[in-house]
């Protein structure tokens, strides 16, 4: 189970990125950053995605 932290969402010379700070399964994970459009992409870690995508459409 992935528990989000912080979240932010920045803009990067006309690209938007997204930051996360998030625990799974209990554990501090490394602060990840990756581009905004990399939300629908079907790799990576796909739970986490998924877990930023729900928190953004709250």
């Amino acid at each position: 189970m992935i528990e989000l932290l912080k979240v932010t969402i920045q803009d990067n010379s006309g690209q938007k990125m997204i930051g996360v700070r998030y625990k799974k399964d209990g554990q501090t994970q490394p602060f990840v950053i990756f581009h905004y459009s990399d939300l629908d992409s079907p790799t990576g870690n796909v739970e986490l995605k998924e877990a930023v995508k729900d928190y953004l459409s709250k």
